[in-house]
């Protein structure tokens, strides 16, 4: 029975040495992630441009695809930003 006690004690110590030998590496830096460059662009605000209600009316649809295009902007990067967490 002491032999078999001596055998596995060490089998034991050989298994946790090999396992011990994978931290004998420093682990390399972690590098800072950043969005993609197009996610980051500002969009372009349009201007007003002529002096009737129709004109105002056409800057005001400008208006409200420049937050549009704003926002999607927002999607793509918590988009991106969830990818980058599931890594």
């Amino acid at each position: 029975m002491g032999t078999i006690r001596k055998l596995g004690l060490g089998l034991t110590v050989l298994a946790l040495t090999a396992s011990l030998s994978a931290c004998g590496k420093p682990c390399p830096p972690a590098r800072p992630m950043t969005p993609p460059a197009v996610y980051l662009q500002d969009v372009p605000e349009p201007r007003m441009r002529g002096k009737t209600n129709g004109d105002l009316l056409a800057w005001a649809l400008e208006l409200r695809e420049a937050v549009r295009m704003g926002n999607a902007d927002k999607k793509a990067m918590r988009e991106w930003t969830a990818g980058q967490n599931k890594e």
